[in-house]
């Protein structure tokens, strides 16, 4: 699972790209947490997932839990026709995703 991490003016933008799948949980969320505890904006785009299952479900509702905490500025980016479809499947909103479909 490749992840980019971007620095611009606004923030940071992580992207994560691939498989967002059990194989790569572990690794992925080990690299996505910091980034979560940061006080900077942060935006997750998972434009790019290509596959995603329940572990990757769960990594994506505690990318949520952490943005809805008051102090967080976390946004996550458009999903992906993966990710909108497995979250379809497992009968989760898609209004995680409200802010960014506003931005754009």
């Amino acid at each position: 699972m490749p992840i980019e991490s971007q620095t611009l003016d606004h923030g940071r933008t992580v992207s994560v790209r691939g498989a967002l799948s059990i194989w790569e949980a572990a690794d992925t969320w080990r690299t996505l947490l910091p980034l979560l505890s940061s006080p900077d904006p942060l935006t997750v785009d998972l434009s790019e997932v290509e596959s995603c299952d329940g572990a990757g479900l769960q990594i994506i509702c505690q990318i949520a839990r952490a943005a809805g905490s008051p102090d967080a500025a976390i946004t996550l980016g458009p999903p992906s026709p993966a990710v909108t479809a497995a979250l379809v499947r497992a009968g989760l909103v898609l209004e995680l995703f409200a802010n960014s479909a506003q931005e754009t």
